[in-house]
């Protein structure tokens, strides 16, 4: 009986001692400090497709299916200059608008030339941004 006591007593003993020395070891730890990234930007220059951006577009997102190719970025143009940019490069190209909407925030062309469609959805931001997705299908890719 006083040898299992005395192996108790040694198993808990050596128990306690990891304890302390784990707590010991966690409280000192400091980990190493990482550098602030003040900014997240864009890529500089967006190269996915054939289409003209503005010189101060920051992608946001791209995303390539099969049939069709989406780009998504951030401009400081308004509403009103995203329109006529594309509207001077699609018509040029000879692409003809089908469809526009606009409302307070929001505007929605879509631009058609044989079997290719170019939807340009812009809208504006609270912080004095755009954020403009444009979607081509067709041959035009």
């Amino acid at each position: 009986m006083s040898q299992n006591k005395v192996k108790l007593t040694l198993v808990s003993s050596f128990l306690v001692l990891v304890s302390v020395a784990s707590y010991i070891y966690f409280i000192r730890y400091q980990p190493k400090a990482l550098k602030k990234l003040s900014e997240v930007r864009g890529v500089a220059t967006i190269k996915t497709d054939a289409i003209p951006y503005p010189t101060d577009a920051q992608k946001l997102g791209f995303n390539q299916t099969p049939t069709s190719k989406q780009t998504t970025f951030q401009t400081s143009k308004t509403l009103d200059e995203i329109q006529q940019f594309y509207n001077n490069i699609f018509i040029t190209k000879g692409w003809e608008l089908t469809l526009e909407k606009l409302s307070e925030q929001t505007s929605k062309h879509v631009y058609q030339k044989k079997n290719s469609k170019a939807t340009i959805v812009a809208t504006a931001q609270e912080d004095q941004a755009t954020v403009v997705s444009i979607e081509v299908t067709g041959s035009e890719l």
